[in-house]
């Protein structure tokens, strides 16, 4: 037993040494494939949106979406909250953006997806006093109207041959290579 323990103890060790030193790929969900493996000298080509970290990705798009100016914003999101299970509205001017690439993100990731399993992945906490916090969905009509956005922009696309989920949303090839070049610019540490 005291070997194994110390030959579990040594091979954290190595695995740890050879993380600091840039020699093992990072296979985590969410890092970035940006930083490359000394010891194969290999270097990706293109980056897709699964290759980077969510948050720099939904920053990108957001950014990318205000820039184009495609997006109409409506007049009744200056007095709505996310959900029922938040006190306040959003703090952020542009959060409008940030939902669409959000959203724009979790469908190219799972496709066929529909408005109520988006809601319910957006979700959080409510709280109910002393009682314990509960998972509540947020509110489906922000989900809807940024889907409908972004099937305006071309984006995605109802999905008319799936079986089980009927006109679920899927991106479209437009959709996709758009995704994938403001992820690659992102990795790549371009201006979009």
């Amino acid at each position: 037993m005291l070997r194994s323990l110390v030959g579990s103890e040594m091979c954290i060790r190595d695995r740890y040494q050879r993380r600091v030193h840039g020699e093992e790929l990072n296979q985590k969900k969410g890092m970035a494939a940006s930083y490359t493996v000394s010891i194969t000298g290999f270097q990706k080509k293109s980056f897709t949106v699964k290759d980077i970290p969510a948050a720099e990705f939904i920053r990108a798009y957001a950014e990318y979406l205000k820039k184009s100016n495609k997006v109409k914003i409506p007049e009744w999101v200056e007095y709505i909250k996310l959900g029922t299970g938040k006190q306040l509205a959003p703090l952020d001017a542009d959060w409008v953006y940030t939902r669409i690439a959000a959203v724009a993100r979790k469908v190219y990731l799972r496709q066929n997806v529909g408005v109520v399993a988006l809601s319910h992945f957006f979700g959080h906490k409510k709280k109910f006093g002393v009682r314990e916090k509960h998972h509540v969905p947020v509110a489906k009509k922000i989900i809807r109207w940024s889907l409908q956005q972004l099937e305006g922009l071309g984006v995605l696309s109802k999905d008319k041959k799936s079986e089980l989920k009927r006109l679920s949303r899927r991106v479209s090839s437009e959709g996709q290579r758009d995704m994938d070049r403001i992820a690659d610019q992102v990795a790549k540490g371009q201006k979009i």
